[in-house]
């Protein structure tokens, strides 16, 4: 610990709890510590009462959903102390709000503070350790609910935006390490810890933790700092990327289905399906492919032109295809075409959300913050109120939907693909994984009959990674010997689902072309 003595660390959400924590002993152990929150007055106390110790603390009013603060800060940091060798992302926020019924402010917040706002101080810190050559370390306080989906039905997207936060802590590792960088990544998944979070977010309503915090004795939040003086304590060879650490007797687990296989498309005849993300590749076939099997398909995308194409190309079927211009990263886009689609065919059935984009380069280091913003904005934030709008709509009805997001293989941990290529993506893929399981658990919670699936494919042949302004060629290793997918293929795997009994819930289906290596 001696070598981190006179070194600047910055401790994000430090105005109370394992924030609050892990800046005491931290200045206690001679560190010159930056700590950054929107409780100012909490902040100043803390440094009177710090002021005796062997190291300093700095305290900085930020709040850490606000790009300009967090940039404030850092610049702050490097003009007064010269740069940061240590972060500490611990500011976090969860509500007691389901993916099924929330608000869209409620997950913007928990989009921009759980996310955002780690990226762009996470990026920073590494700006400056590698201006300075520092060999630097930064610590993500992640979740278990980072890892699965506990069993409780009021933490709504909170484990969507901590299952991103470990993928985003193993895609910046691998950008550093393809770097030979000597900066360290971390990541401290805690079970339940004694703050504050629970009685802000409303979780105190909620049977579940009461009683889990009956049964089980919660960690402190000196629990948490002393990890963190762990992790400080390995030598720089060392990197520690994944501590998990819960309450003795925790029984936070997982729930599992066994499905069966049946053949039922014809109960789907006349239902009526939403597709996003329908102008080209897989959006356009499952389209096409609902349409001639009997389905009314409401097909959702940007490019109008393109989806009247497809109409036309229809034929005998184009009565069953109603395309609308819909933007999914604007809200009033997608509330507009429900509301069509309640006026004129009266609820909606199946939803497919296909919609989404990738951006080559898109580093978590150095990465632009728009670009970060558009993908989550349509690969989970446009999904999240598009399930949300199609679930009112059957249980308006009394529909026993189905609702399908089209994930990919890149959602289930992280691959050096993702890691070198197309990060942010990755990412936001992982938390569409949670956000279909919570989302199942929300509606099962409700016994409703409302099914929620993943389809997660591989390598496809399609347009978005010429979009996303990949060269082939970066692929091509992964993929020496494999033909790629065709959407036809993703759109079989949704007839697949739609062939199953009402009482069966495919819950994750993978697809992936032969010999892959992904």
């Amino acid at each position: 610990m001696e070598r981190w003595v006179g070194s600047v660390a910055i401790v994000t959400g430090a105005s109370a709890g394992i924030g609050e924590a892990i800046a005491i002993e931290l200045v206690k152990k001679g560190l010159k510590v930056v700590g950054l929150a929107r409780r100012i007055d909490r902040l100043n106390e803390l440094k009177e009462k710090l002021k005796n110790e062997t190291g300093e603390f700095h305290p900085i009013q930020c709040d850490l959903s606000k790009e300009e603060d967090i940039l404030s800060a850092f610049e702050w940091t490097k003009k007064n102390l010269g740069g940061v060798d240590l972060l500490v992302n611990n500011a976090g926020t969860t509500r007691a709000a389901t993916i099924s019924e929330g608000a869209t402010s409620d997950w913007k917040l928990l989009l921009e503070l759980n996310i955002l706002g780690v990226l762009i101080t996470t990026r920073e810190a590494i700006k400056s350790m590698t201006e300075r050559n520092v060999a630097g370390l930064i610590i993500q306080l992640n979740s278990i609910a980072g890892h699965f989906v506990p069993i409780t039905c009021s933490s709504g997207a909170y484990p969507a935006t901590k299952h991103s936060i470990t993928a985003l802590t193993e895609t910046v590792r691998l950008e550093l390490a393809a770097k030979k960088s000597p900066i360290r990544v971390s990541s401290i998944s805690p079970g339940v810890v004694d703050t504050e979070i629970f009685e802000v977010a409303g979780f105190t309503k909620d049977e579940y933790f009461t009683e889990l915090f009956k049964k089980c004795p919660p960690l402190k939040s000196i629990d948490i700092a002393n990890a963190v003086l762990y992790l400080m304590s390995t030598p720089p060879n060392v990197n520690v990327t994944e501590l998990t650490i819960r309450p003795t007797g925790e029984t936070f687990t997982l729930l599992f289905r066994v499905t069966h296989i049946y053949k039922m498309v014809e109960q789907w005849r006349d239902c009526v399906a939403i597709v996003t993300g329908a102008s080209s590749g897989i959006g356009a076939e499952i389209s096409i492919q609902l349409a001639k099997n009997g389905l009314k398909v409401v097909a959702l995308a940007r490019r109008l032109d393109n989806m009247l194409e497809i109409k036309g190309s229809l034929h005998n079927f184009s009565t069953n295809y109603y395309p609308i211009k819909c933007d999914v990263t604007k809200e009033e886009d997608i509330l507009a075409a429900f509301q069509w689609i309640e006026t004129n065919l009266g609820g909606v059935h199946v939803l497919v959300n296909n919609a989404g984009i990738a951006k080559f380069k898109s580093n978590l280091y150095d990465g632009k913050t728009s670009e970060w913003k558009d993908i989550l904005d349509t690969n989970l934030l446009g999904l999240c109120i598009a399930s949300r709008e199609a679930i009112k709509s059957m249980m308006k009805n009394n529909i026993a939907g189905l609702i399908i997001h089209i994930n990919s293989i890149v959602g289930h941990g992280v691959s050096p693909i993702t890691g070198s290529y197309i990060n942010m993506y990755g990412a936001s893929k992982n938390a569409v994984t949670a956000a279909a399981e919570i989302l199942r658990l929300e509606l099962a919670y409700k016994k409703s009959q409302i099914r929620v699936s993943s389809i997660s494919p591989g390598g496809v042949e399609s347009e978005i990674l010429e979009k996303a302004g990949s060269p082939v060629k970066c692929f091509s290793e992964h993929f020496t010997g494999a033909v790629p997918l065709k959407p036809l293929d993703i759109a079989n795997a949704v007839l697949y689902l739609l062939s199953t009994p009402k009482n069966v819930n495919v819950t994750e289906l993978k697809i992936r072309p032969t010999c892959e290596n992904m």
